[in-house]
């Protein structure tokens, strides 16, 4: 169990769509016609959130192969229904985190946390996404404008997280520490679903049957061979594909992770022979009804519970989190009273319409 230290995007309620729609609608600094800019298919169209905008591709940026998905699957009415419903989402979210990060801003300046640290953290992410595109700048840029976004932008999109990670680690989660009470309520709570690790085995499996060989006893000269052949070091995986008659042969007898008690009832002596030895290491032989088994151990967990002592300090930092997310939600509801946020109506129109348009274009491509 882990949370994250980054900041952690939260899904936008439904009321809070309302009040985004009611402030577009009522707010008369906003200039309709002005903030609703439409471009190209590259560039898309444009919603302005106070000083700072929303661009289509930011809205459609993760959500495109799904998109896409539907596209190949939906008529036209049925894409376009399903389409604006999650780009109403995703916009409401972008508008969201716009203004959160407008606020953590100017709460900054305001303790007058210079731009230094912040930069060398931006330098550290510019780092970190060139590597990605073998250390060139000018491949990444060339990239990610291929996919209608730019270095600029995406480093944009980081500083943005980075001032409100910063606003949320120096100004908000320091006002919050939990009782101990608190701590081991939610402890006993959650015990068994998140502090209970639940016991685990993993293998590989060699499954010899009687009725796919002439005989029992050709049954087991062929599990005795194929246990010569592992013992002298063959590959596991090739010996299972050679000998095994068990659904999992094409895979080298690799069966998915599985809780020790859920396996039938024939399979037993596998776990229990598999429970003897460790990690690495082969069963030998298992003789079983009908059947011979040849089984290697990749991992078992047992069953282990998480002390209190040890959980406490995760346990804290989910507690923090909710609160955070609580308070953010809260915050961005009033901020959006008074922001002058632009044609959200006619920016999701604009925005399904190019996501229609560039789905047609891929598919065609």
């Amino acid at each position: 169990m882990a949370v994250s230290n980054r900041y952690i995007r939260i899904t936008v309620s439904f009321s809070l769509l309302l009040v985004i729609l009611s402030a577009t609608a009522q707010n008369p600094d906003i200039d309709q016609n002005s903030t609703l800019e439409k471009k190209s298919l590259t560039t898309g169209a444009v919603l302005m959130v106070n000083d700072d905008a929303i661009t289509s591709l930011q809205v459609i940026a993760a959500l495109e192969e799904k998109l896409f998905d539907l596209f190949k699957e939906k008529s036209r009415k049925q894409f376009m229904g399903l389409a604006r419903n999650l780009i109403t989402k995703s916009t409401t979210d972008e508008v969201y985190n716009l203004l959160l990060y407008q606020q953590a801003k100017r709460e900054l300046d305001k303790m007058e946390i210079g731009e230094e640290a912040i930069d060398k953290m931006l330098a550290e992410k510019r780092k970190e996404l060139c590597t990605k595109y073998g250390g060139s700048e000018a491949l990444a840029d060339a990239e990610l404008r291929r996919n209608g976004s730019s270095l600029e932008e995406k480093l944009n999109e980081e500083k943005r997280n980075v001032i409100i990670d910063s606003y949320k680690e120096i100004i908000f989660l320091p006002t919050f520490n939990f009782p101990r009470s608190r701590l081991l309520s939610y402890y006993r709570k959650h015990l068994q679903d998140e502090f209970t690790q639940k016991p685990i085995i993993h293998f590989q499996l060699i499954d010899i049957k009687h009725e796919k060989c002439d005989s029992p006893a050709q049954a087991a000269q062929q599990a005795q061979r194929a246990w010569e052949k592992i013992s002298q070091g063959a590959d596991f995986a090739e010996i299972a594909g050679k000998f095994s008659h068990g659904f999992r042969k094409s895979k080298g007898g690799l069966w998915d992770p599985i809780k020790p008690n859920a396996v039938r009832k024939q399979y037993q002596p596998v776990i229990d022979a598999l429970k003897k030895i460790e990690t690495g290491q082969c069963t030998g032989i298992v003789r079983a009804e009908n059947r011979y088994f040849i089984a290697k151990l990749i991992e078992h967990k047992k069953a282990k519970v998480v002390p209190f002592g040890q959980a406490q300090f995760e346990i804290s930092k989910i507690l923090r989190q909710r609160r955070w997310q609580k308070y953010s939600l809260d915050l961005s509801t009033k901020l959006l009273k008074k922001s002058a946020v632009g044609d959200m109506e006619s920016f999701i129109s604009e925005t399904t319409n190019i996501v229609y348009q560039r789905c047609k274009n891929k598919r065609h491509l």
